[in-house]
């Protein structure tokens, strides 16, 4: 069972970093510093965090506005 939960993990770890490479350009910098190469990590990761946040945020905006709609129709049904 632990083997299971590790390979989970992993799974969200690489999907994370390959979409950290792919949309958000980690591996775009061609600098020569470490001190470049920190800030651009940096700035990559903060830039993860809040569009994570958003999706997050539009995810419950969704669901929310699921249930009202589901609430409508059952008040729709109950009224005469």
């Amino acid at each position: 069972m632990e083997m299971v939960r590790l390979f989970h993990e992993r799974f969200w770890i690489e999907q994370g970093y390959q979409q950290l490479k792919e949309e958000l350009g980690l591996d775009h910098y061609e600098g020569r510093s470490w001190t470049g190469w920190r800030r651009h990590v940096m700035l990559v990761i903060l830039a993860f965090g809040y569009l994570m946040l958003q999706r997050i945020q539009e995810k419950k905006l969704e669901q929310q506005n699921l249930w009202y709609q589901r609430m409508e129709r059952m008040q729709s049904r109950l009224s005469p």
